[in-house]
């Protein structure tokens, strides 16, 4: 049975270089790559933005980021824990992302699907 639970039980943040296991385990479970996850964190860690668990905190549920790729980016590594899909995190975290390319003066966000 799938506890409901709602976009206001989480708070978005940027991630942190410390979040790279949890986003990692979020991307593997998806079935999404991790290749150059760590670089993006490490060098640019506002580019990637989380969704917390407000009941759990530490607990990553959802993530979204950006590669960087001359004036232009890729849309990658959007992925919601199971449990937590079908409330909106990953529209909530889409518009972050498209607002922080906005503001970057990104010239065009691109999205490659499997």
């Amino acid at each position: 049975m799938t506890t409901a639970v709602s976009s206001t039980a989480t708070s978005i943040r940027h991630a942190t270089p410390e979040d790279l296991a949890s986003i990692e385990r979020l991307l593997t479970d998806a079935d999404l790559p991790t290749a150059g996850v760590s670089e993006i964190l490490n060098e640019r860690p506002a580019d990637f933005f989380v969704a917390e668990s407000r009941d759990a905190p530490g607990q990553l549920v959802a993530v979204a980021g950006l590669e960087m790729c001359c004036d232009d980016a890729l849309l990658r590594s959007v992925a919601v824990h199971l449990e937590w899909r079908g409330h909106g995190l990953g529209r909530d975290l889409i518009k972050r992302i498209v607002c922080h390319a906005e503001e970057r003066g990104i010239r065009a966000l691109y999205l490659l699907t499997m």
